[in-house]
């Protein structure tokens, strides 16, 4: 939840409800239907939504609190950083599909084969998904300026 929520006292928040409704709602998990971690996952992106629904979007934190929670070591340049916070902060402009399956891939590190499994779709339509959904996030960044050209 701290990748996702970068404040960190909210993600804390936003990880008890993740526990609290996963086990109120244990006995409602059938194996047969999903695994246990894409059932937990659902659990943990819908709290994401309904958190950032409340806030209306928007998460504010300082750029040190986000150098932490980002885990940026000092090898790499200010300027770097901060261009790597405003990428991930034009990931809210894309359709929540595309921000899914770029958050898994990118931020939790998760293979193509995880990520189909965790969703319930095929390894080809998540390479597809991400390949469009990195098209559309180059694109923006290049609008905003954060990117000179498309690479």
């Amino acid at each position: 939840m701290a990748r996702r929520i970068p404040n960190v006292s909210d993600a804390e928040d936003v990880t008890s409800q993740i526990f609290e409704k996963a086990l109120s709602g244990i006995r409602g998990f059938d194996p047969g239907r999903a695994p246990f971690l894409a059932w937990l996952y659902r659990i943990a992106h819908n709290a994401t939504v309904d958190y950032y629904r409340k806030e209306g979007g928007r998460c504010l934190v300082s750029f040190d609190d986000a150098m932490v929670v980002y885990e940026c070591g000092s090898s790499l340049s200010e300027e770097y950083i901060r261009k790597y916070l405003k990428v991930l902060g034009l990931l809210t402009q894309l359709p929540a599909s595309y921000q899914e399956v770029l958050g898994l891939r990118l931020i939790e590190h998760m293979g193509n084969d995880e990520i189909a499994v965790l969703l319930g779709y095929s390894s080809r339509y998540v390479a597809v998904k991400i390949s469009r959904a990195l098209r559309s996030l180059r694109k923006l960044a290049v609008r905003q300026g954060i990117l000179d050209e498309l690479v």
